[in-house]
């Protein structure tokens, strides 16, 4: 026993405890590797409080886990150098000297000429077995065919396109000088109507209207019986086109300053006039109904009236086979008639095609009407003929 009372293993007992935790180096600090002293080999036992540090780790890991534990550690501290490591450039500096190269690539670059002889093997194989030369002179005449085809048809192009340019162009034209022209009409339509509302008498008047010879004697009598107010003219509401006869006219809507719109119809004359239709106008009648009835002509009289198909047969036109029914009215006024055209004829056909028998409307018409010798109805007459499709004569002298 030593001066600190400790007792030191006897050489005939000194084994190891089963742990191998529960001895350390003894003496000098680990590592330093003092001389051994008997059989402990310089490992002097654990004091208690070693010991229980040593349980607080838990139970020792099973060897093969060490020695797992141990390859992996060294596994990542070897920095071990390949032989294909890159150099640095010399001098040491950074950059593209310090990048690693694939020699792989160089290898690749560089070839073998086994390899080379070989491919030339391959290659000269090939020909022996026979190239394709057929498919290539096909494919080449293809081609060919294709570029002279294509070198054709390039003049034809630019010879239609040329053509589609020269008619676009030529429309073009067309359409500035329509619209000219429409400008040009619609000032001389304009300026006419000024001068032919505003006319504060009839030969004033007279000046604008169609066929004046004729009509300025009808104007005289008309305005002798109602007054002539002139009007001022402030714009164009619509206008559209019709046919008379197969002769051109124009329908105007004219907004006046009271706010009154006039409907109007004219006709060029010329290249510089136009010239109104006043008996349209104002639905001149060479008599009232009233004094056509009273007088009941078996001479034809010419009405502007408003014409529409009807179903009432009496007197001496009580046969619906024979003739065809017609309710005839004026405008601005209630006076009416019955009118009769024989079934089958011209004027039958006319005034048919003039309205639709499946629909209640109305056209406007220039008829001939008379009354038959000894006829025992009071408003019934014979429609003689249809001078007009509309209130204006084209077939007169003038125009």
């Amino acid at each position: 026993m030593d001066e600190k009372g400790e007792k030191e293993p006897s050489p005939g007992t000194s084994e190891r405890p089963s742990s191998p935790w529960l001895w350390a180096p003894s003496g000098e600090e680990a590592g330093q590797n003092p001389e051994s002293d008997g059989e402990t080999g310089g490992l002097r036992a654990l004091t208690e409080e070693e010991i229980g540090d040593l349980e607080d780790l838990g139970p020792p890991a099973e060897p093969e886990a060490m020695l797992e534990e141990v390859a992996q550690e060294e596994e990542v501290v070897r920095l071990g150098v390949e032989e294909d490591a890159p150099r640095p450039m010399p001098g040491g500096s950074a950059g593209l000297g310090s990048m690693p190269v694939d020699r792989r690539l160089d290898d690749a670059f560089e070839g073998d000429e086994d390899e080379e002889l070989e491919l030339e093997d391959t290659w000269e194989e090939g020909s022996r077995r026979g190239s394709p030369i057929g498919l290539m002179v096909l494919t080449g005449l293809v081609v060919v065919g294709v570029l002279g085809v294509a070198f054709w048809r390039i003049p034809q192009g630019d010879a239609r396109l040329s053509t589609r340019a020269s008619a676009v162009s030529e429309k073009l034209a067309n359409e500035r000088k329509e619209e000219t022209e429409a400008a040009r009409l619609m000032d001389l339509i304009e300026r006419a109507l000024r001068n032919y509302l505003a006319a504060g008498t009839v030969e004033e008047k007279a000046k604008y209207v169609r066929q004046p010879e004729r009509v300025l004697p009808l104007m005289r009598s008309y305005y002798a019986e109602h007054e002539l107010v002139p009007q001022r003219y402030e714009r164009v509401k619509s206008l559209y086109p019709v046919g008379v006869e197969n002769y051109p006219f124009l329908v105007v809507q004219a907004v006046m300053a009271s706010g009154a719109v006039l409907p109007l119809l004219l006709q060029q004359v010329g290249d510089d006039e136009i010239r109104f239709d006043w008996e349209s106008e104002v639905a001149y009648q060479p008599m009232s109904i009233e004094e056509f009835l009273e007088r009941r002509p078996e001479e034809g009289v010419d009405f502007r009236v408003y014409v529409k198909f009807d179903q009432f047969y009496a007197f001496e036109f009580a046969d619906s086979e024979e003739y065809v029914s017609l309710m005839l009215t004026e405008r601005n006024s209630d006076g009416f008639l019955f009118g009769y055209v024989e079934r089958g004829s011209e004027v039958h056909e006319e005034v048919a095609g003039l309205l639709d028998e499946t629909e209640a409307r109305q056209e406007a018409m220039l008829l001939k009407l008379r009354f038959l010798p000894g006829s025992l109805g009071t408003r019934s007459v014979l429609v003689e003929d249809v001078v007009a499709p509309r209130w204006a004569y084209v077939d007169r002298e003038g125009g």
